[in-house]
């Protein structure tokens, strides 16, 4: 039930579904659901790979509808370049389905552990969105990135980094890492990241930690180049926190323009963002768009 991926080379594959190097998984009708699945992959590196629906390199797909052991996947020192997902993806497309397709969800789903650390993901491409990575997780989510670099990865829809569609409760960490040049046709330059908690919502909360990290050079035509946040609503107040340390966040770009979405945009009754000792630029100079938005000290402010 678990597989090791260490010191291979995996250039110029193609998968007609998905997984262009890797597909690792079992079927959504799956008749043995207790057995737990956990990927490792280190000292690795993925070029060229093509999928033509999710994953261009490495696509993790684990129905999980009752109790069982804790999914975890698990990347290390392993190199993402040029890579494609002709839907989401570009890279890495981690997908887990905890609720049946009618009826309410199981309390016992267990959670998914993403922890990817000194990894680079470089000029990665998804046509549905997460140009590098996207994560579509209906169990609670902790995903911890770390020493890691997003470069010039992008997509055609929404999150030119990272996306995330999520249904339960997301704890996010990312330290050391940095993010230049990746860009979204649609929604979130870098980052874009979806709560819902689905027909019969068991109840989602936002923990989104940015440590020692650049952001920088992230584009999106219409909203919020850097972190777009969407789904946690008023029914949900202070469900979520944002918060920026020693960070660097500057010389991103709105194509077009907004009145209202900026550099990071959050449902503002659900969600606090909080800013210590983070570099937000000079305003339009560095980070630009028409009434720009940005966390100073602790508060959303526009310039």
């Amino acid at each position: 039930s678990n597989l090791c991926v260490e010191s291979c080379d995996f250039s110029e594959n193609e998968s007609e579904m998905d997984g262009g190097g890797i597909w690792f998984g079992r079927p959504r009708n799956c008749e043995d659901p207790d057995v737990g699945r956990r990927l490792s992959v280190s000292d690795s590196a993925f070029s060229g790979n093509h999928g033509m629906v999710a994953g261009g390199a490495l696509r993790v797909l684990d129905p999980r509808y009752h109790d069982g052991d804790v999914t975890s996947v698990r990347i290390a020192r392993t190199s993402f370049s040029g890579n494609a997902g002709d839907y989401q993806g570009g890279a890495v497309q981690v997908q887990t389905y905890c609720c049946p397709l009618w009826g309410s969800c199981p309390e016992d789903c267990q959670p998914l552990t993403v922890d990817i650390t000194d990894c680079e993901f470089e000029e990665n491409e998804a046509d549905g969105g997460g140009g590098a990575m996207s994560l579509n997780v209906e169990s609670d989510l902790d995903l911890t990135i770390s020493d890691t670099t997003f470069d010039a990865n992008g997509s055609d829809s929404s999150g030119g980094a990272v996306r995330v569609d999520h249904e339960r409760s997301l704890s996010a960490w990312f330290t050391d890492c940095s993010f230049v040049d990746n860009y979204s046709l649609a929604h979130g330059g870098t980052f874009y990241i979806h709560l819902d908690g689905g027909v019969s919502p068991v109840g989602e909360t936002l923990d989104l930690s940015f440590e020692r990290v650049i952001l920088e050079g992230a584009s999106a035509p219409y909203s919020t180049a850097v972190v777009y946040v969407t789904g946690l609503y008023d029914q949900c107040p202070d469900c979520g926190v944002i918060s920026f340390t020693e960070c660097e966040v500057v010389s991103n770009t709105i194509l077009y323009g907004s009145s209202v979405m900026g550099v990071v945009q959050v449902p503002p009754t659900s969600t606090s963002l909080i800013s210590v000792d983070t570099d937000w630029g000079e305003g339009p100079t560095d980070n630009y768009q028409h009434d720009i938005g940005v966390v100073q000290d602790g508060e959303y402010v526009t310039y």
